[in-house]
């Protein structure tokens, strides 16, 4: 491979398609695409967003959504009808407290609620929404439709406030079980936390597990830092439960050293 050049041949491609992406993020389904790859709004990056956009993608269209359906979909076409959305919205984003699982969210604050009345405020009658002359034979007039591409915004943009809010309370956590204030969290200090963490007990193997993933990342074996656990959070779908922790109140220079690990991910 190396011998007739192809690595450079992709990487050429591959910069030529990110360029692409950045120059043209006015297109709602590059710029969607960017921020899943994490091209565009690349602090903001998470890769449960990529599977929680996938899922709905997926419920919305029957569970047969491919690469087909976008691209024989213009903008401003590809709908879906409300209640399918509805029902798509409600199964990704929860109520309730949720841990390792990818392609799904907890909203707090009313979040579900504001987002779900977001997208039935944009829907439209079939008749009205799409032009007259490409009227199908599947779609009732009066069916009550979705425009999927400014579903995935509402999408993204709420999906980054819980995450924003979910940052804040995993800080506040970090620091709390923190005992011996030194700025990283000792083995003992780790399963405190991720006790507090997860929904339903793990096993202390498995533990150990996470906590050895996360602290070679520092090239440590006895410690966890800010951006590991930053890391490990995002990477398994973890959150803060919602509730008034024991010290609530956080130093700024600590605030903002866990603000910029979370910023790394």
């Amino acid at each position: 491979i190396t011998k007739y050049g192809l690595p450079s041949l992709c990487d050429g491609y591959l910069f030529s398609m990110v360029k692409l992406i950045v120059k043209n993020v006015k297109n709602r389904r590059l710029w969607l695409f960017g921020v899943m790859c994490g091209i565009v709004d690349e602090d903001k990056y998470d890769p449960r967003l990529c599977n929680v956009v996938l899922r709905l993608y997926n419920i919305c269209f029957n569970n047969n959504f491919t690469a087909v359906v976008l691209r024989s979909r213009r903008l401003g076409s590809c709908i879906a009808a409300l209640t399918t959305v509805t029902a798509a919205l409600e199964k990704v984003f929860l109520e309730y407290r949720i841990a390792f699982k990818m392609d799904a969210m907890q909203l707090t604050h009313g979040r579900r609620g504001k987002l779900i009345a977001a997208v039935a405020a944009s829907a439209k009658p079939y008749r009205e929404k799409i032009p007259e002359g490409d009227w199908e034979d599947t779609w009732s007039k009066d069916a009550v439709v979705v425009d999927v591409d400014d579903l995935m915004k509402l999408v993204v943009e709420t999906f980054w406030e819980q995450q924003e809010d979910d940052r804040r309370r995993l800080e506040v956590m970090y620091h709390e079980y923190d005992e011996d204030g030194n700025g990283v969290l000792t083995y003992d200090e780790f399963q405190k936390i991720v006790d507090a963490l997860v929904v339903e007990p793990i096993s202390d193997p498995r533990k150990l597990k996470l906590f050895n993933e996360v602290s070679m990342m520092d090239a440590a074996l006895d410690f966890v830092s800010p951006e590991a656990f930053a890391h490990l959070c995002m990477m398994h779908g973890l959150s803060a439960p919602v509730h008034d922790h024991k010290s609530a109140a956080l130093g700024v220079t600590a605030a903002m050293t866990f603000a910029s690990a979370f910023s790394l991910g």
